[in-house]
């Protein structure tokens, strides 16, 4: 068995979570209509439907990085691993219970299931995208070290409160699930077993052959351009609420005038309906 080991400072440890989604989140901002001075003064959505699918996808992400960086430290987390030529894998989780790739999913407000038809649509590619995930990590960890590695699949339902059963050997859990399944789960590797599984994950020639040395320029501040879009999308959502309070204030102000010349009466029951 060869492992090509990479330069100090090279390896794929700290990796920011959920760069392969912020990066394409700003990919579709940067296409998006550009806001005027009335619509930021308005508190208009700088986000397009598109860009929208995309951020929350972000969101939901960092999410997961937070909870997979909580698990322990008999457990190794390596996350946004470059694959191949333009792919990446979003998270791969390694530690007592084996390896496995994760997965976000937003979840849909009804419970997700795995029984027979239940899925929609966007599960059903989710599903798809674990079994490929899977079966390219496997294969790849197989080839570094030189014997086969058996990888499995987890999809984490990010704001759901609970799912059932899995699909082809995918496992479906909450965030808050996910802890307690891999405790559950029977132990499958020593300690020697995962050192060496881990150190050789980190090389990037585990999962390209000819891995990029340094980022390339649009990608060195990806995660400060999406935490000044998270700034902007929030501003926004501010604003939007200010304007519908002043909105609704100055509603209510139109229709009291109006009752004060139309109907005095009326009004004068409103109040001491309402103890004024």
């Amino acid at each position: 068995m060869t492992v090509t080991w990479a330069p100090v400072g090279r390896t794929l440890r700290g990796r920011t979570p959920s760069f392969g989604v912020l990066r394409a989140c700003l990919e579709h901002q940067s296409v998006a209509r550009v806001r005027g001075p009335l619509d930021r003064a308005l508190g208009a959505d700088p986000l397009d439907a598109d860009t929208r699918r995309w951020f929350r996808a972000a969101l939901g992400e960092r999410e997961l990085g937070a909870v997979l960086g909580g698990l322990g430290s008999e457990w190794s987390v390596l996350h946004s691993i470059p694959v191949g030529r333009g792919g990446m894998l979003d998270h791969l989780l390694i530690g007592p219970a084996g390896v496995f790739t994760v997965v976000a999913q937003a979840a849909a407000r009804r419970p997700m299931s795995a029984e027979g038809f239940a899925f929609a649509a966007a599960e059903i590619t989710v599903v798809r995208a674990a079994i490929a995930e899977r079966l390219d990590a496997a294969s790849r960890l197989s080839v570094a070290l030189g014997t086969e590695v058996d990888v499995q699949s987890l999809v984490v339902a990010v704001g759901a409160r609970r799912v059932s059963s899995h699909a082809e050997g995918v496992k479906f859990v909450t965030p808050s699930e996910l802890g307690r399944v891999l405790a559950r789960a029977p132990r499958r590797l020593d300690a020697q077993t995962l050192r060496l599984l881990t150190a050789v994950a980190e090389q990037p020639r585990t999962w390209q052959e000819h891995p990029d040395d340094a980022p390339a320029p649009e990608d060195v501040d990806v995660e400060e351009r999406f935490r000044s879009l998270e700034l902007d999308v929030r501003v926004a959502r501010r604003l939007r609420a200010v304007w519908s309070t002043v909105g609704i204030a100055a509603a209510a102000a139109a229709l009291t005038s109006a009752l004060a010349i139309a109907a005095p009466d009326t009004l004068a029951r409103i109040a001491a309906a309402l103890g004024l």
